[in-house]
């Protein structure tokens, strides 16, 4: 378990929007290996938008009625707790009603509270449940006319900012501070800042200790979460009457997102960093270095001129990094196939000028 705390903590499947409020002052200026050029505006010819129909003021959107659904046990969910570096044997999936929903262990989730928010900037909120007794939280999403549930535990999964950047932390000498991203049925935590007894870094690559500290504090300051007691009135108040604004506001039920669709045809790296793989993860760190590369290239025939260029430093000294941790023989390869997946999705944003995670 310890393991799996610590992985999931230096994993970078909950990376901050706020990071860009949390580092504004030291991200790109203090560490020169790091970059955040944009791209020209293609979102139209990347995703097809379909004109959502009017609907009346008080009319309940198909998502929250899906989500309302689940929560009043009239519809059931798809829970799965894998997560990056999962182990098999430990990994418990669910097809049922939420009522009936149980830990590999047996332990029935007591939820006694619950959030909403949007966890990776798409414009469709998700649904966190604290379970007492479970030691963690279930996130609910909506997709494809569904809700599929996450398990996180608490300490992977602390001081949850109305941002989304949350704490994850292994221990009192190892934390990092970022966003989840989901893929497929799961998620991955794509880490902003981290700290590792005394090493320290920001989007796997090394800053000073002052620079951890200023950034900790402006990820303290910000303002987290509302909570509201688990009950069928809340349900039918601040749930409805959130998530219903919300989406009425947002194009994203009736978008083809390429990016999503991108990073879904990602998901089988999860399974290939599962421990029953072996303890060299090699498959895992091959699979994640050539993802790498592909959409490394495809940015590169997108960007132009100083921003291409741009990248091609950066990457450079990304790549410097990688390859020092990999001659030190102590250094795992699932801890460089993390790095190469967390590149990954940073270039997955960069082509698709996504910047919820900037």
């Amino acid at each position: 378990m310890k393991k799996r705390f610590l992985t999931i903590t230096i994993l970078t499947v909950i990376s901050l929007t706020s990071c860009g409020t949390l580092d504004t002052h030291s991200t790109y200026s203090d560490n020169p290996n790091l970059t955040s050029p944009s791209i020209d505006d293609t979102r139209i010819t990347e995703h097809q938008i379909i004109p959502s129909p009017s609907k009346n003021e008080n009319s309940i959107s198909p998502i929250v009625e899906t989500f309302k659904s689940v929560l009043f046990n009239e519809q059931t969910l798809s829970f799965t707790d894998k997560a990056p570096n999962y182990s098999k044997s430990t990994i418990h999936e669910y097809n049922g009603y939420i009522k009936d929903l149980k830990s590999i262990y047996d332990c029935e989730y007591h939820f006694t509270k619950f959030s909403i928010i949007d966890l990776d900037g798409d414009g469709i909120f998700e649904i966190v449940l604290y379970a007492e007794g479970a030691d963690g939280y279930v996130i609910l999403r909506y997709k494809d006319k569904k809700v599929l549930a996450n398990y996180i535990p608490n300490r992977c999964f602390e001081q949850l900012k109305t941002t989304g950047i949350f704490m994850s932390s292994s221990g009192a000498d190892s934390n990092s501070i970022g966003k989840l991203f989901f893929l497929g049925d799961t998620f991955f935590y794509t880490e902003k800042i981290q700290s590792y007894y005394d090493d320290y870094s920001i989007s796997d690559m090394p800053i000073s200790k002052k620079i951890w500290d200023r950034d900790f504090q402006d990820f303290t300051n910000l303002p987290e979460v509302k909570w509201f007691d688990f009950s069928d009135e809340a349900i039918n108040s601040e749930l409805i009457g959130i998530l219903n604004s919300a989406d009425n506001k947002s194009p994203s039920p009736h978008t083809i997102n390429a990016r999503q669709h991108y990073l879904d045809s990602l998901a089988y790296l999860i399974d290939l960093s599962s421990e029953d793989m072996g303890e060299d993860y090699k498959p895992y760190y091959t699979a994640s270095n050539q993802e790498m590369n592909k959409i490394y290239n495809m940015c590169l025939k997108k960007l132009k001129d100083d921003k291409k260029e741009s990248l091609m430093n950066s990457q450079s000294k990304w790549l410097e990094h990688l390859k020092s941790l990999l001659s030190n023989d102590k250094v795992p390869y699932y801890k460089c196939g993390n790095m190469l997946f967390r590149r990954t999705f940073y270039l997955v944003n960069l082509y698709y000028d996504y910047h919820f995670y900037d």
